[in-house]
């Protein structure tokens, strides 16, 4: 039990300290994807651009980072139709998380 207390302390370590190398834009965007079920990119731009106006480049490289510092999983899944589509997958226990973002 000592073990588990001690590595679900470290998690929240970890994550407080990968949050606060984000920025505000950053951070909108983890909380918009810790807050919805597993999204496609397009889904998740369109609910990131109704309140931030950026581009769909900055965007990405944004979602990028946030998987490098893994954050979050991206998977190709297909479209049935030409081309490929990205899911946003959770990495941690959204309430986890989102409890990290309130304290940064």
């Amino acid at each position: 039990q000592d073990v588990e207390n001690v590595y679900g302390k470290s998690k929240i370590v970890f994550l407080r300290k990968n949050i606060a190398a984000l920025n505000d834009f950053e951070r909108g965007l983890l909380e918009i994807i810790y807050r919805n079920d597993d999204l496609q990119m397009g889904e998740l731009y369109e609910l990131f651009s109704t309140k931030h106006t950026i581009g769909y480049t900055k965007f990405y490289e944004m979602v990028e980072k946030l998987e490098n510092l893994r954050l979050i999983d991206l998977v190709y899944a297909p479209t049935g139709r030409k081309g490929r589509t990205r899911i946003v997958i959770k990495r941690y226990d959204a309430e986890l998380l989102l409890e990290a973002l309130k304290t940064i």
